[in-house]
């Protein structure tokens, strides 16, 4: 069985062709979830704007705050960010580890 990759949500139709929005996930090699939607493109050419995303990082550090943060390749996340169309700025969250 195959990853869910797109799902279209809301509206009265039932065969989601006139859906409110579109729910796009993304997965790295592991079969992990990384992305749902895109913290960097809530608006998206030709579909309804996104109303939420959410990223998880794994073994990738973008903003490593003084060495606390470690790439984790067991499944536990080192950074999340999350962004909704009412805030235009994605919100980071890192995961410090501590000594």
């Amino acid at each position: 069985m195959g990853q869910l990759s797109q799902k279209k949500v809301g509206g009265a139709d039932l065969s989601g062709s006139s859906a409110l929005q579109k729910v796009d996930y993304k997965y790295n090699s592991r079969g992990w979830l990384t992305d749902i939607n895109d913290v960097g493109s809530l608006y998206q050419s030709g579909a309804p704007k996104d109303l939420f995303a959410f990223k998880i990082n794994y073994n990738l550090v973008e903003d490593d705050i003084n060495g606390k943060v470690k790439p984790l390749f067991n499944g536990n996340s080192t950074r999340t960010t999350w962004g909704t169309s009412g805030c235009p700025i994605p919100i980071p969250t890192e995961m410090a580890v501590s000594s």
